[in-house]
């Protein structure tokens, strides 16, 4: 068994699957690539136009970045029976949770894997996942006095049974991880998952992200710390850059050791040559990366 995370073999990335603003698959996301496509919206001043229509009362009071993301479309949209999933659950889970279970299914249909055999196996999961909007609106609006509906809440809106309801519906037995990271929880994930294969802790892992914007008040008070983007528009890495513009998603891979995939006869999509995670210290600030 490799010692610590020094086994730098090449990971194999073996499958895919995404759902990002402005497309519900990877060839949709491609072409949006090739094209140059920006999936970024904007709601008017006091207009009630798509997602942030609804994150507000009053989009006229709403600092001018707030009017601004890319967001998916359907989010209610969940196919609970699928993954033996009762209705009453359902309506407490949150929809972060719905799309980590779809977008992972799919990812291993890339794969050509089936989920059923990968059942009682070290099969993992790391995933980033930093929102909780969800939480709120259920504890602000829901009727959670009887014992099930508690149960659910707790369950379904919790960060860490996010990540631990996919290996539980897909019977994994290997680490099952949720990272928050803020900005590079998925990436960090992509280490965890390569540290993870690289050990022999696991022979195939999922890793990903998932974010969803549910509630307009956390971005209005990154609008007023002034994290956000005025414009609407992110630079990064460049002189002008002003901020950064909120958006959802989700994305998963499915990773093996190369040795295996070859083996194994998978379609191999890339390789992940090597991964590090670090620190800054004390820098300009905090939230400066």
């Amino acid at each position: 068994m490799a010692e610590g995370c020094t086994n730098l073999e090449p990971i194999a990335i073996v499958g895919m699957a995404c759902r990002f603003p402005g497309c519900s698959d990877l060839a949709s996301f491609w072409q949006n690539l090739l094209a140059g496509v920006d999936c970024t919206t904007e709601c008017p001043p006091g207009a009630k136009i798509g997602r942030v229509g609804q994150l507000y009362e009053d989009t006229t009071t709403c600092p001018d970045a707030c009017r601004f993301g890319a967001f998916l479309t359907d989010i209610d949209q969940f196919d609970a029976e699928f993954f033996r999933i009762s209705p009453s659950e359902a309506e407490f889970l949150d929809p972060q949770q719905r799309m980590m279970l779809e977008t992972s299914w799919q990812a291993l249909e890339n794969a050509g894997i089936d989920p059923e055999g990968l059942r009682a196996s070290s099969a993992s999961v790391f995933a980033g996942m930093s929102n909780n909007d969800y939480r709120y609106l259920i504890l602000g609006g829901a009727d959670t006095s009887q014992a099930a509906a508690s149960l659910y809440t707790i369950t379904g809106t919790s960060l860490n049974t996010a990540i631990g309801r996919v290996s539980y519906a897909l019977g994994f037995e290997g680490p099952a991880m949720t990272l928050d990271t803020a900005c590079s929880s998925s990436l960090v994930a992509i280490h965890q998952a390569a540290c993870a294969l690289r050990r022999e802790e696991t022979d195939i892992a999922l890793a990903g992200g998932v974010q969803l914007v549910l509630s307009g008040k956390l971005t209005e008070l990154r609008a007023n710390a002034g994290m956000l983007a005025p414009d609407g528009t992110c630079k990064t890495f460049d002189a002008r850059a002003n901020g950064y513009v909120r958006g959802e998603g989700c994305g998963m891979v499915v990773l093996k050791r190369l040795e295996d995939a070859k083996s194994d006869g998978d379609h191999i999509w890339a390789l992940v040559a090597s991964t590090a995670i670090n620190q800054d210290g004390t820098s300009e600030g905090l939230t400066v990366p």
